[in-house]
């Protein structure tokens, strides 16, 4: 087994960690920072290969820098120790309290009443002065993940809402707590004509550990842990009706994952984060895709001087997954014939709101509701 590091701990691209952020951690923090990153150069981790390993992202202002309604968020400043009583998330009153393992942090939970993408915070101490504030660089609010499921076929997701940071990153969330099969996804975006190369694609956690900061070069499927192994490709397609680039994703079994994180098992995580033999937990359910690239002209689509950067806000494009079983990544042009079918005997639509979730799933062909699978079995009503 090969461990390949894809970037530095310390990077400053888009994606990357900050150095800067370093000096603002508490020094527990920055002392099991430092013990991680000493162990990825060691031949121990290789052999682990588990994503629980990976280093956390360095903090700044806020963490994480996005979350959905109902997720929480903390705001860092060193007076919060002894201050600080309320927050305002986009204008609207949230309650705030003081972790009892950080206290120079606020955490609070963001309201269903928050518009989606860049947002504000201030902060305000027991007289009602604004003690911190933060920009809305530092915080973008998403939708509700798009569950993602143990099924082959087509699936539509109609009219999502996916919001847009200050820098133009494209970020659309998805919950694959219900996959523990290896699955190969093929994800595009339809009446979003957006083009980007793979250095400018990213996958996230819910609490932005950057998942494409290792990868794994693995010699047989009995080598397989828990990991983004061989991250995501980024292709054309040679159907004229798909506008956008293909992200292939390949997934890796996780019933192991999911046994080990259940009562008992070997990795169940306490309340601090950490599992028994004090790793931190990594969690492999809520992935963010994070995309940073440029939407063509329709007319003229490979003429990249006509291309343009998403603005900061809201987009809204139907996300197309299509997901076949597969042990091991396989790109498109290479489907077996019965890959191919089941792409195409399964088709479902499904209707989603930013709030709420999915609101209903229909089988394109029948019309019915189409029911979300157990242990990869779907029926309809």
């Amino acid at each position: 087994m090969r461990l390949i590091i894809r970037t530095s701990h310390f990077s400053s691209g888009k994606h990357g960690l900050r150095r800067q952020r370093w000096a603002h951690e508490p020094k527990p923090f920055r002392l099991l920072l430092l013990v991680l990153s000493m162990l990825t150069m060691s031949p121990r981790l290789a052999d682990a290969g588990c994503g629980c390993d990976h280093p956390p992202p360095l903090r700044g202002t806020v963490y994480p820098r996005f979350a959905w309604s109902g997720a929480p968020v903390s705001v860092y400043e060193p007076s919060f120790a002894t201050s600080g009583a309320s927050a305002k998330i986009s204008g609207q009153e949230v309650e705030t309290y003081l972790p009892a393992d950080e206290p120079d942090a606020r955490r609070m939970i963001v309201p269903p009443s928050v518009s989606i993408g860049p947002v504000a915070i201030e902060v305000f101490d027991r007289e009602g002065r604004v003690i911190a504030e933060v920009p809305e660089s530092q915080l973008t609010v998403l939708p509700q993940p798009l569950p993602l499921y143990e099924a082959q076929g087509t699936f539509k997701y109609e009219q999502v809402t996916a919001a847009v940071d200050t820098d133009g990153t494209l970020y659309i969330p998805f919950d694959l707590s219900t996959v523990t099969k290896p699955m190969q996804f093929y994800v595009t975006l339809e009446n979003l004509p957006l083009r980007f190369t793979e250095p400018e694609l990213v996958f996230y956690n819910k609490d932005q550990f950057n998942l494409k900061l290792f990868e794994l070069l693995v010699d047989g499927p009995e080598d397989y842990q828990w990991g983004p192994y061989y991250g995501a490709k980024v292709s054309r397609s040679s159907d004229p009706g798909i506008t956008s680039d293909v992200i292939s994703y390949w997934r890796h079994e996780f019933e192991s994952y999911h046994m080990a994180h259940l009562p008992g098992g070997s990795h169940v995580a306490g309340p601090d984060g950490l599992h028994p033999d004090g790793t931190p937990h990594i969690d492999h359910y809520n992935l963010v895709l994070g995309v940073t690239g440029s939407v063509s002209d329709s007319s003229q689509p490979d003429d990249q001087s006509k291309w343009r950067r998403l603005q900061p806000g809201v987009v809204r494009t139907d996300v197309v997954v299509r997901q076949v079983f597969a042990t091991a990544p396989v790109a498109e042009a290479n489907l077996s014939g019965a890959q191919r079918a089941a792409l195409i005997a399964q088709q479902v639509t499904v209707e989603t709101d930013p709030d709420k979730g999915i609101v209903k799933t229909t089988n394109t062909r029948t019309g019915q509701t189409w029911t979300p699978p157990v242990h990869g079995v779907a029926t309809t009503e």
